[in-house]
């Protein structure tokens, strides 16, 4: 199964590192600098879509197609990228399509009904099973605790960086404030989010995508 979930993240509240660069050129208060860092951290999250886990399993039932997500406290989904269920052998999973209609081509579809729940069809077959449902995520402060991935830190400190002390050179009328500073950190912090998302999107480590085709009747 580890083939098909995205991989884990660990969590961090670690924004003092961050912070303390950007101090080190901005002088701008602690305050001020910590809500930019935060938020950097969220657009890179919704920009680059890198934070990317499994947040199921969740199981099919047999009263309704509608299966309710949801991530961790700390966390908001930004896009659902894959769903996967368990075929017939052990280690045989198939990704399910995307789609509002079904046309009979595929063996299910999905299909987003809310922010919080997803639609399987047809779903009896489904019933009793496990589906793993990949998402990118963002954080969201949960009762005074920001955590977002470690994996940010280690391997885009400098794009977090760099979009922190764009949106604080960006603030009008302030000591620090240097709107052509501000634009090309800006610009940095949103080329390293682009090549995330573009590294993201050839998939993490995983078995070759899988959707079953059904043959087609012609009689």
């Amino acid at each position: 199964m580890s083939s098909v979930r995205a991989p884990y993240h660990k969590l961090t509240e670690d924004i003092g590192q961050i912070a303390n660069e950007v101090t080190f050129e901005v002088e701008a208060p602690d305050i001020i600098v910590e809500h930019y860092v935060k938020r950097a951290i969220t657009q890179f999250c919704e920009r680059s879509e890198f934070w990317q886990e499994d947040i199921g399993p969740a199981r099919v039932t047999s009263s309704t197609n509608t299966i309710d997500i949801s991530s961790s406290r700390y966390s908001n989904i930004v896009q659902l990228k894959s769903i996967w269920v368990p075929g017939d052998d052990d280690n045989d999973y198939i990704e399910l399509a995307k789609g509002n209609d079904y046309l009979g081509n595929t063996d299910w579809i999905y299909s987003q009904s809310s922010v919080d729940t997803i639609s399987v069809f047809p779903h009896t077959e489904l019933i009793g099973k496990d589906v793993i449902i990949n998402a990118a995520l963002k954080p969201i402060e949960y009762s005074g605790t920001f955590k977002f991935s470690e994996q940010i830190l280690r391997e885009y400190f400098d794009a977090i960086i760099a979009g922190t002390k764009g949106a604080l050179y960006m603030i009008p009328n302030k000591m620090w404030t240097d709107i052509r500073l501000g634009s090309e950190h800006y610009s940095l912090f949103e080329l390293e989010a682009n090549k995330a998302l573009a590294r993201g999107n050839r998939g993490f480590d995983r078995t070759p995508k899988r959707i079953h085709h059904k043959a087609r009747d012609f009689y």
